[in-house]
């Protein structure tokens, strides 16, 4: 499992998000099972439609810090 953490957002854009999701797709092909985590829902469809899924932390993408007690428990769980 791998875990891919990245944002995207009418503020940031999408390009983070597009270059994940091109890695995921590469990393897919070689076997691996793919999961995002994202701070925000802006582009949770768009992950779901390539195939992956997405949890959605209800943070904001700038203040990382406060997503650790979320973010940590989904670590744990998935093991990546």
């Amino acid at each position: 499992m791998i875990c891919i953490r990245a944002d995207g957002n009418s503020k940031i854009g999408t390009g983070h998000i597009m270059r994940c999701l091109s890695l995921a797709d590469a990393l897919w092909e070689q076997g691996k099972k793919i999961t995002f985590v994202t701070a925000e829902p802006y582009f949770q469809q768009l992950i779901l439609e390539h195939g992956y899924s997405c949890t959605v932390l209800g943070t904001t993408f700038d203040h990382m810090e406060e997503e650790l007690t979320l973010f940590l428990p989904i670590l744990q769980q998935n093991r990546p």
